[in-house]
C-alpha cells in the first residue's frame, strides 16, 4: 500500500490573522477601559471603537474561514471550517487559473475548476504562498495525470 504525503497548497494567512485577532481585542479593551473611566466620553470616539471591534471581527472571521487546499500525486483536498473535507480527483480537474493581479502582498489568488457530483458551483478560490514554485510543481503533477487540464 503507498503512503502519499500531502502538500499544502494554500497559505495560511497566519500574520493576517493574529493581526485582526489583536486590532479586535484592542478595540474591546478600548470600550471596556472607556465605560470604567469616570471621564465622559463623547458619543463619536465611543462609536469609532465600536466600528473597528466591528470590522475587526469581521475580518477576522473572512480570514479563518479561507479554504485550506492540500494535494497529493492522486487527489486534490479541500477543507473548509463549514463543511467536510471534498476529495477531487486530478483527472477531475478542468482548469487552473493563476491570477496574479489580485493577490495580496505577492500572494496570487489561484481558481481551480473541477468536475464533482454535487450540483451547483464546482471551482474553488484560495491565496497561494509567496513561493511560486509551489504552484508550479502542482501544475506540474496535475498536468502529468490530467493532460488535458487547461493552465492560465
Amino acid at each position: 500500500m503507498e503512503i502519499n504525503h500531502k502538500l499544502k497548497l494554500s497559505s495560511d494567512l497566519l500574520v493576517a490573522k493574529l493581526m485582526m485577532l489583536f486590532g479586535a481585542l484592542y478595540s474591546l479593551k478600548l470600550l471596556f477601559d472607556e465605560h470604567r473611566s469616570n471621564v465622559d466620553i463623547d458619543f463619536k470616539t465611543d462609536l469609532e471603537y465600536k466600528i473597528f471591534f466591528i470590522i475587526m471581527i469581521a475580518f477576522l472571521v473572512y480570514f479563518l474561514t479561507r479554504p485550506a487546499i492540500f494535494y497529493d500525486e492522486l487527489n486534490l483536498y479541500i477543507k473548509k471550517i463549514n463543511s467536510p473535507e471534498i476529495i477531487v480527483s486530478l483527472k477531475d480537474i478542468k482548469s487552473i487559473f493563476n491570477n496574479p493581479l489580485t493577490g495580496v502582498r505577492g500572494n496570487p489568488i489561484i481558481t481551480i475548476d473541477y468536475i464533482d457530483n454535487l450540483p451547483g458551483k464546482n471551482s474553488i478560490k484560495f491565496s497561494a504562498p509567496n513561493s511560486i514554485d509551489k504552484i508550479k510543481i502542482f501544475c506540474d503533477v496535475v498536468k502529468r495525470t490530467n493532460p488535458h487540464v487547461e493552465i492560465v
